[in-house]
């Protein structure tokens, strides 16, 4: 029996999300560019879609950023073992977000 395998790399040679890590290998913070995004299901909700694909939802975003389309700078701080009805995203807290210009 003869086994073989092909990997393909389509992953970026340099990710546009910056991830610092804590000693545990747990995400400590996020950082990086993308939009906040309308989800009109599950009730309707807010995330951030980062640049890089990856998408958040952060229980803490203030009225101000709810703003379909709204590019960001974020920082934001996985929270490991939170359940929320909504199936969309990483759930983070929101640790900086800054608007940024078109």
């Amino acid at each position: 029996m003869s086994l073989t395998a092909c990997r393909t790399n389509n992953a970026p040679e340099q990710s546009i999300t910056d991830i610092a890590m804590r000693g545990d290998d747990q995400p400590a913070t996020v950082r990086g560019t993308g939009k906040i995004v309308y989800n009109d299901f599950e009730g309707g909700f807010y995330g951030i879609e980062a640049d890089d694909g990856r998408k958040y939802f952060p229980a803490n975003l203030s009225d101000e950023f709810k703003e379909d389309g709204l590019r960001v700078h974020f920082e934001l701080q996985p929270q490991a073992g939170v359940m929320s009805i909504v199936m969309w995203g990483t759930p983070v807290s929101i640790v900086s977000l800054t608007r940024l210009k078109e």
